[in-house]
């Protein structure tokens, strides 16, 4: 699976909730999250599977340095984006905050501690709502 797929796997979800989600290919302004959605932006990535040995730092590929800097800088401002990582069959949810510390490295166990959220399949209804309410600010990160 490539991001491509990701986009393919989520964009129903997002629809579902209300959220609009529209793909963004953005040449000309490099590092700008993948998908806008009517209350902000989402950077996708994917990852076949977690490091086999536990205390391996988890990097994720192909998240750039730009891409780090344009989320990190618009969470400042207040905006609500956010990085969805699907690693397997779940997905991670990571508050623009914390992308700098996840591109740094963590280990398995420090993704389920820290993400914002984890949506394993099948995603339950109370996932989905957990979902919308962090992605439209009604529920911040730590709440």
């Amino acid at each position: 699976m490539i991001e491509t797929s990701a986009w393919d796997s989520i964009q129903p979800l997002l629809r579902d909730l209300g959220l609009d989600p529209i793909r963004v290919e953005n040449v000309l302004h490099p590092g700008h999250p993948d998908v806008d959605y009517t209350h902000g932006n989402i950077e996708l990535k994917y990852m076949s599977a977690f490091p086999v040995r536990p205390d391996t730092k988890v990097r994720v590929p192909k998240l750039k340095g730009e891409q780090v800097a344009w989320i990190t800088r618009r969470s400042m401002k207040g905006g609500l984006v956010w990085l969805l990582v699907r690693v397997g069959s779940e997905w991670f949810l990571w508050a623009g905050k914390d992308v700098w510390e996840v591109r740094q490295g963590l280990t398995q166990a420090e993704w389920r501690e820290r993400s914002s959220l984890i949506l394993a399949q099948p995603i339950t209804q109370e996932s989905r709502q957990r979902l919308k309410d962090m992605l439209t600010g009604k529920v911040r990160t730590g709440e």
